[in-house]
């Protein structure tokens, strides 16, 4: 969002602003807010000893400008406590060309925040044909070495917007690219996440357990109906090469 406006002392005091411990935006001076008419209830739920309460969660950066996270309502606990913003991370992966679709892992039985990335097959293996990158198949591509670095330089980017305890540590690419055929997306392309959390249990488990190298057995179906089963080593990868899970 940028810097806090300048405001003409004819409008009042300048702005300021404050940060709660939940990241909570705080707001005073300029020409204020005044309440709801006839709602005093329902103004003093929004006023904190003289500050507006936004209900936006937001993070200052090192420039002093505030960068919109999410509404506090919306985020997500980790099993430390601090809330993070699932719902940020997710829309601004979705913007790399390379990422289709995302699902952010961290909930109040995690300690840090994981990732699921469906690679955008269409660009990525483009970009792998332009530097005469050989796979054969989606799952070979997302596991190339290269399309992971790929990928983690486009999380550490999101990452550098975010309050530390909520960046990504771990991230690891779908092995097979999500299907609403198969029940992994509904129709609008919106994550079935309680569905993909059991497909992908192994997945998500080695991630949080600190495994490089994780064996998935994934039920699929083919486009002439038969039934078969992908197995797939899939490469987990930190974002910070110096970190431990």
């Amino acid at each position: 969002m940028g810097p806090l406006l300048d405001v003409d002392p004819a409008f009042g005091a300048p702005l300021e602003s404050r940060i709660e411990d939940n990241g909570e935006l705080l707001l005073r001076g300029g020409t204020g807010f005044l309440g709801y008419w006839g709602k005093p209830d329902k103004t003093a739920a929004i006023q904190r000893d003289g500050w507006y309460v936004s209900g936006d969660a937001v993070r200052k950066t090192e420039r002093g400008e505030l960068v919109y996270l999410d509404r506090v309502e919306h985020l997500v606990k980790l099993a430390s406590g601090h809330p993070y913003p699932p719902q940020f991370i997710e829309t601004r992966l979705r913007f790399s060309p390379f990422i289709k679709d995302v699902m952010v892992l961290g909930d109040a039985t995690r300690p840090w925040v994981g990732a699921l990335i469906n690679i955008d097959m269409a660009v990525t293996s483009r970009w792998a044909e332009e530097r005469r990158i050989a796979f054969s198949t989606f799952t070979d591509l997302s596991q190339r070495p290269e399309v992971r670095q790929l990928v983690q330089g486009e999380i550490r980017r999101i990452n550098k917007l975010l309050p530390e305890s909520s960046r990504v540590v771990r991230f690891a690419n779908f092995p097979k690219e999500l299907d609403p055929d198969e029940g992994e997306l509904t129709r609008t392309r919106k994550l079935r996440r309680e569905f993909l959390e059991v497909r992908y249990r192994a997945l998500i488990d080695g991630l949080y357990a600190g495994a490089t190298d994780i064996a998935c057995e994934i039920a699929v179906t083919y486009q002439d109906g038969r039934q078969g089963v992908l197995r797939a080593t899939v490469v987990a990868t930190d974002i910070d090469q110096t970190h431990t899970p």
